[in-house]
């Protein structure tokens, strides 16, 4: 609907807000780190007020990181390409941007796809109880970049069923969770 908000988290090149927007009329708030992603999703939307971009990451604490680029599978993880170019990003912590930027907005749909960073953004969503402010999370869990990461993911699992319910899993490609 025309109220609806959307977080893209790992917006890439803007296509799923694009998408969302162009459909539902939805409010998209995007999260990249890349600053060339940041300037082409600006650039795309075109000045539509509902295309947010925000040129930082949403995960536990507010910090610098470092970014190794490797187009869609750019992470703060790892070097996935082994001598990619690295850059300094800025994170910020979900608990203190949901304060201030959606004080008490229901988000219809997450969308986290961040090369590993879901764990952490999602443990900290939970514990801050941020994820029963979110009607559906859609989320992909990366393996490659996390240590013991299906015991990570069960254990996020196993929190987020408190207040939502999966409607449809593919391990560790997509899901989505809905709130009960």
């Amino acid at each position: 609907t025309l109220e609806s908000v959307i977080l893209d988290l790992g917006g890439f090149n803007g296509d799923f807000s694009f998408r969302m927007n162009a459909q539902y009329g939805a409010t998209c708030h995007v999260f990249e780190l890349n600053p060339v992603w940041c300037e082409r999703i600006q650039a795309d939307s075109r000045c539509n007020a509902k295309i947010i971009v925000h040129p930082f990451g949403l995960f536990g604490s507010t910090r610098q990181e470092r970014l190794f680029l490797v187009d869609e599978g750019s992470s703060t993880l790892c070097d996935r390409a082994q001598e990619s170019e690295v850059i300094d990003v800025k994170l910020i912590r979900a608990l203190d941007w949901f304060s201030a930027e959606l004080e008490n907005v229901i988000v219809d749909l997450a969308k986290i796809n961040i090369e590993g960073g879901e764990y952490e953004l999602l443990e900290h969503m939970i514990e801050a109880g941020l994820t029963s402010r979110i009607r559906n999370i859609q989320v992909q869990f990366h393996e490659d970049v996390i240590p013991d990461a299906n015991a990570r993911m069960q254990a996020i699992h196993e929190k987020l069923a408190a207040t939502h319910r999966i409607t449809f899993q593919e391990k560790f490609v997509w899901e989505n969770w809905e709130l009960k």
